[in-house]
């Protein structure tokens, strides 16, 4: 089985785009990254169906190996379906989160800020010896997808938890 390595390289692309695209806090980024995503593996399959043969007709007179087989067709016909309901919902998601928030990023829970800040003031973070100091300006995530709005959450709208003081009080 041959394999164009244009068509294998493309797959490989598109992929590694949709992935880094699935995983930013903004919607449509995300949208945008399922339909890429789908689109690399689509090629994907149609890269292992291996060369193009005769139409998959059975009639008299046709060899077998050289008919091409039907089922990666189908495969990738139901990839596109299934990769339309996906963007339909993450359409529909994303046009609600503008409407209620005026925005179409994902801000992190407050209860996750809430764990968060109980796991941290239980112990003391050890600094890592063999950890780089980089800052946002010089990451390539920002290069390639621009920098996050600042989070909505800010230290003065957590409610304060309370101390030791306050519960044997």
């Amino acid at each position: 089985m041959t394999v164009s390595a244009t068509l294998l390289g493309c797959a490989i692309v598109l992929t590694s785009a949709g992935v880094v695209l699935i995983h930013t806090r903004a919607l449509t980024r995300v949208l945008v990254g399922i339909i890429v995503c789908g689109n690399g593996v689509n090629l994907f399959v149609l890269a292992a169906a291996g060369r193009a043969g005769v139409p998959p007709l059975l009639y008299p007179g046709v060899s077998h190996a050289r008919v091409t087989d039907p089922l990666p067709q189908a495969i990738i016909l139901t990839a596109v379906v299934i990769t339309l309901a996906t963007t339909a919902f993450v359409l529909a998601i994303a046009y609600r989160s503008g409407q209620l928030t005026g925005s179409d990023f994902v801000p992190d829970d407050i209860e996750d800020h809430r764990v968060l800040q109980r796991t941290l003031d239980i112990r003391e973070p050890r600094p890592n010896p063999h950890a780089r100091n980089r800052t946002t300006a010089d990451s390539l995530w920002n290069d390639i997808l621009g920098t996050d709005p600042p989070p909505t959450l800010t230290r003065q709208d957590d409610p304060p938890h309370p101390t030791q003081d306050d519960t044997t009080a």
